[in-house]
């Protein structure tokens, strides 16, 4: 079963609080959510949870603001609350979930990225198995609109307003084990980081298929 997207939830931006919560809707089977969530200082969250369930970070990049991807193996279907916490007052908050099937719940190479200039984010991971996926938070600052890059998708793209931080989630298919590019475009150079992490799918098993010689057991003799 190859890994395919299910859905994708943006929160809305919120500031001067330490915790926002948003809906995201899970279906179909070996589900694996990812959130990506981006503030304008450089502080983690101190958690994220789902349907009550806490969530484990995978990545994390500090780059004059902070952005890191959580993950979440095998989530409650339906309509259910992510809940980010901060320790202290955050300055602008946003985030975003997307969900997969086909996954093992597992998973692989991590990678991040970061500038203080340019209008290409990208980070190179080499991925461990065949058919994982490539999973980023991405940041960038002032009101900007990400564009796909080398064969990534957008999934998520939200702006807190000029003069503030643009976040998103984008994601790669990636069919062979090899270095990768998971990559998105601005168009005003800026400070960008990106936090990204490689999902497994589910074990392919190989058919095996046995041929009994029958002479050896005495049929046909």
């Amino acid at each position: 079963m190859a890994i395919a997207h299910d859905s994708t939830t943006t929160g809305a931006g919120v500031d001067g609080n330490t915790n926002y919560t948003f809906s995201h809707t899970c279906t179909g089977s070996d589900l694996m959510l990812m959130v990506c969530v981006t503030t304008n200082t450089t502080t983690d969250p101190s958690g994220i949870t789902y349907n009550g369930v806490a969530m484990t970070k995978g990545a994390t990049k500090t780059q004059s603001r902070n952005g890191s991807i959580w993950y979440l193996a095998n989530p409650a279907t339906g309509a259910n609350t992510v809940s980010v916490t901060y320790a202290a007052a955050f300055t602008l908050a946003m985030g975003s979930a997307t969900s997969y099937t086909g996954c093992s719940g597992s998973i692989g190479a991590t990678g991040t990225n970061g500038a203080a200039s340019g209008t290409t984010i990208s980070v190179a991971i080499t991925t461990t198995v065949a058919n994982s996926y490539l999973v980023g938070a991405v940041e960038c600052n002032n009101n900007q609109t990400f564009s796909s890059s080398g064969g990534s998708t957008i999934r998520a793209n939200q702006n807190g307003g000029v003069d503030t931080i643009s976040q998103g989630c984008v994601d790669l298919s990636t069919p062979t084990v090899q270095s990768n590019t998971l990559a998105c475009t601005f168009p005003s150079s800026g400070d960008w980081l990106i936090a990204a992490i490689e999902i497994l799918p589910v074990a392919v098993v190989a058919s095996i298929s046995v041929t009994h010689n029958l002479s050896l057991l005495g049929v046909g003799q």
